[in-house]
């Protein structure tokens, strides 16, 4: 309540005043003029003129809720007990209000001192701001804002993505021990072997010969010298010692090829090259490498990081990989070494990390598959995730 006829000053705690005031506001909410007593024809909510009127001993009632660009912003009560208000005199009331209500409104507006005036500016703006109008457009702003908070001040755990390659720990490379040709081979690559099964068989045939006559010269040389011992020929003597000790030695040497004419695993593992069914038949030479076993029983993964992720990796930190034949599958890992060396990788820098496998190994991992590995670096905020990349190529091009 803002002013009464006739008052020049009343306390807004009387109990008039506030009866006065929850009519004004039965107006206000309603957006309609209330005449009490109600006409026969009226719809309207009049409880609180009803009560004023009862309590205060006033018979006739009239308020009119006073528009400012069609919306109602104040209300005009009158009151007395002579007669009615007539139709003629409510819409002449209402003519007054509509008269009144601009100049009211600057004067309210501006007739004050700058602290109210900045006051009720921002009261007016947050009363736009936080009113019911526009809702979409609020919800649309009040979300972004919450987005944009999450992206600045939220918290994800963050991972760096970077290709990998199963590893074996142990790899052996079987060579041709000596000069021959392919008689057998009974593995191929892909097939799993253990530790002393027949990988091929050398052909031995020449070996046959030539162990044949190394027994032969070695029992004439032994013959020849006791020969010459009887005959107390110690110089001749000696010489065919050295002969049979000489056929000895080459015999040796043709036993102990033919011992490795059966080539065999050196562990448990599998084959992961050495196709050589189709060379049956064919010559090697000694040092030619015929299969590569690997161990199956022992791995680690092999990441490619790229130079600027590295700074956010420690060894002990966690992570996870999938092997591209199985992604459905995930499996722990942790940072075992970060090797102190880059090298150039489809033009990009890398650097390789080794990682230890946490848990069993599964029997169809062989060496060599390959996946996506992604390794925990910490708690980050998701603006950082965002814009780390794009903030680091500025800082480098730009210097800044």
């Amino acid at each position: 309540l803002r002013a009464i006829s006739h008052t020049e000053r009343f306390e807004k705690r009387m109990e008039a005043v506030q009866m006065l005031e929850a009519a004004m506001e039965e107006a206000l909410d309603q957006d309609e003029t209330l005449v009490w007593p109600a006409t026969e024809d009226q719809q309207l909510v009049v409880r609180d003129h009803a009560r004023f009127a009862e309590e205060q001993k006033v018979k006739f009632l009239c308020s009119l809720p006073l528009r400012l660009d069609g919306e109602p912003v104040a209300v005009l009560t009158c009151e007395r007990n002579s007669a009615p208000f007539a139709e003629v005199e409510v819409r002449l009331l209402a003519l007054c209000g509509e008269m009144a209500i601009r100049r009211l409104a600057d004067l309210e507006r501006h007739d004050r001192w700058f602290g109210a005036r900045w006051l009720a500016a921002v009261r007016e703006r947050l009363g736009k701001l936080l009113g019911p109008q526009h809702t979409g457009a609020k919800c649309i702003a009040l979300a972004s804002v919450l987005v944009f908070g999450w992206l600045l001040f939220g918290s994800i755990q963050h991972r760096v993505d970077a290709p990998f390659s199963l590893r074996t720990e142990q790899t052996a490379f079987v060579t041709a021990p000596f000069n021959s040709y392919l008689d057998e081979v009974q593995a191929e690559a892909g097939a799993e072997v253990k530790k002393g099964d027949t990988l091929a068989q050398l052909d031995t045939r020449e070996l046959v010969t030539e162990e044949g006559g190394a027994l032969a010269d070695r029992d004439r040389f032994l013959r020849e010298a006791e020969k010459a011992k009887a005959a107390e020929k110690l110089a001749d003597m000696r010489i065919a010692d050295a002969q049979a000790e000489q056929a000895r030695s080459r015999l040796e040497i043709v036993r102990q090829r033919r011992a490795q004419a059966e080539i065999v695993a050196p562990f448990d593992g599998v084959v992961v090259e050495g196709d050589l069914k189709k060379r049956i038949g064919s010559p090697v030479r000694q040092g030619d490498v015929l299969f590569r076993v690997a161990r199956t029983d022992q791995f680690f993964i092999e990441c490619l990081i790229a130079e600027s992720d590295v700074p956010e990796l420690r060894v002990g930190g966690t992570g996870e990989v999938a092997f591209a034949s199985m992604p459905k599958q995930k499996f722990p890992v942790r940072i075992q070494m970060i090797e102190p060396a880059a090298h150039a990788k489809e033009g990009m820098n890398v650097i390789t990390v080794r990682c230890q496998i946490l848990g069993n190994v599964e029997a169809w991992w062989r060496p060599g598959m390959s996946g996506v590995a992604q390794l925990d670096i910490g708690r980050r905020s998701p603006g950082w995730a965002l814009t780390q990349r794009t903030v680091d190529y500025l800082r480098l091009h730009l210097w800044w």
